[in-house]
């Protein structure tokens, strides 16, 4: 069928880590261990059998993190400069349009080539990254990708032989209040270097503005290839994105909407683009201290350049549930 919805159910998503000593030079060193605990999570994809739950268990971010005066210094399994200083629609509740979750409810057919966000580059892939001080609401940050490998052997970039990916990430935040309006924005570039077909750019750039209670804003996402050999053909990874948004929180309520749009117009040689569309209503409620109910109604649709009901769908979702932090 066209439309579909039905229940989907995580518990205990993930559990977050984290040790800290300051050193008597003033650096402050964390070490930071994410770890998914959804039994519907292993490796980072869904499995369809229960009996694998025992080895579902998997470690998401794990890094080092150095911080003091000299800025933020951080090595190993991270997300990029570009995904950590990006700023996005505002949402509330228990996901947005810019997680994917809504894949997991209406599922995007294998045919549509599309992303679901407005991030560079999503992976958490072996990393060194650096944030400079903030001067005057200012904060520039960079990362290096020197593999997408996972491995301990060099890594094979570069040449007819080249077989993994290295990404560069460059970004520019603001974070600040002019007069009376609370500033939240961001800008950045990235390169991901492999094989010809896998090479690509991109930039993204977002704003929120809060006012009082009020908080509005969006993002815009635009990816090209990175060779001119795959320039206008369906290899090509072009394709651009942009979300916006509003929330409103009053006492212990909060509530919003955002939307999201995705658009490749080179999927497949087929003329047409493959697009993705979604918009979420949110509300949360705190119920004490770092215990929130937060719940989502949404709708999604998925569409190929082609007209056939398997390479479609749409629906509407329901999800909920609770947050506990301490």
């Amino acid at each position: 069928p066209r439309s579909t919805l039905f229940p989907y159910t995580t518990l205990f998503r993930s559990v977050h880590l984290k040790g800290s000593t300051k050193l008597d030079n003033g650096i402050t060193v964390d070490v930071i261990i994410q770890l998914e605990t959804d039994q519907s999570t292993a490796g980072g994809g869904q499995t369809s059998n229960a009996a694998n739950a025992s080895s579902n268990n998997s470690i998401d971010e794990s890094y080092v993190r150095l911080h003091g005066g000299f800025g933020d210094l951080r090595m190993g399994s991270t997300k990029n400069a570009s995904n950590v200083m990006a700023t996005m629609a505002p949402s509330v509740g228990i996901t947005s349009s810019n997680d994917g979750d809504a894949s997991n409810v209406i599922i995007k057919p294998s045919s549509v080539s599309v992303g679901t966000d407005t991030l560079l580059g999503t992976s958490d892939d072996m990393k060194i990254a650096y944030y400079t001080p903030v001067f005057s609401g200012f904060q520039v940050g960079a990362s290096l990708t020197p593999s997408n490998s996972e491995a301990d052997t060099m890594p094979a970039v570069g040449g007819p032989a080249g077989t993994d990916t290295q990404e560069y990430n460059i970004a520019l935040g603001y974070l600040s209040k002019l007069g009376g309006v609370d500033v939240s924005a961001d800008v950045s570039y990235s390169e991901i270097h492999g094989e010809v077909a896998s090479s690509s750019k991109g930039w993204r750039a977002g704003i929120n503005l809060g006012f009082g209670n009020v908080v509005v804003g969006g993002s815009y996402r635009d990816t090209s290839e990175l060779d001119s050999l795959v320039a206008g053909t369906s290899s090509s990874p072009e394709e651009t994105s942009f979300d916006a948004g509003i929330t409103y929180s009053s006492g212990p309520w909060a509530v919003g909407i955002n939307y999201l749009s995705v658009s490749a117009p080179l999927a497949t040689s087929t003329p047409g683009d493959d697009a993705a569309t979604q918009i979420f209503l949110g509300a949360s409620y705190s119920l004490g201290p770092g215990v929130d109910l937060l719940g989502n109604v949404f709708r999604a649709t998925w569409e190929d350049e082609s007209s056939a009901d398997s390479a479609n769908n749409d629906g509407w979702g329901a999800l909920a549930g609770i947050s506990v932090s301490f």
